[in-house]
């Protein structure tokens, strides 16, 4: 369900659907060189797609496709903790990958929105998986951010 939907559900809004708007706040790249990304990428994740089926369907197709994985892993995950109860197993890594690509890494994207505003528990298993295994979180990210500035400056 994750890989099948959600995963290619918010590469295509990143990569086809959005134009490309958004992506400043995930790259710190140039804008040329977005622009540049964003053609390239844009047309394999078009072919990939429909190589994987998702791809046939219309935008507002694939958009509820989403939506309704987000609504399924909501109520699996129900109110617990951790998809297996108290404490978080293999599986909750997996899941929180998915679902953090959603909360952080989707901006402008209609899931997202529908993420943020209507999946309360899925919104507080982020954060609580986030806190207990990611405190370095911010700093993590400022680094990604130092190490993107470098590659940049070096390239010029």
């Amino acid at each position: 369900m994750m890989d099948e939907y959600l995963y290619w559900g918010i590469g295509l809004w990143r990569w086809n659907y959005s134009g490309g708007k958004g992506l400043d706040k995930l790259f710190d790249m140039p804008t040329f060189s977005l622009k540049m990304m964003y053609k390239y990428i844009n047309k394999r994740i078009q072919e990939t797609a429909w190589a994987q089926g998702i791809g046939r369907h219309t935008q507002e197709q694939v958009i509820e496709m989403t939506k309704e994985v987000l609504r399924t892993s909501s109520l699996i995950l129900g109110s617990k903790k951790f998809l297996l109860g108290d404490e978080p197993c293999k599986e909750d890594c997996s899941f929180f990958g998915f679902l953090a690509m959603v909360k952080w890494a989707a901006p402008g994207s209609p899931h997202g929105k529908y993420f943020n505003e209507e999946l309360e528990n899925l919104n507080n298993y982020c954060d609580r998986m986030k806190e207990r295994f990611w405190k370095d979180w911010d700093s993590c990210l400022a680094k990604s951010n130092q190490t993107s500035d470098y590659k940049a400056a070096k390239s010029l």
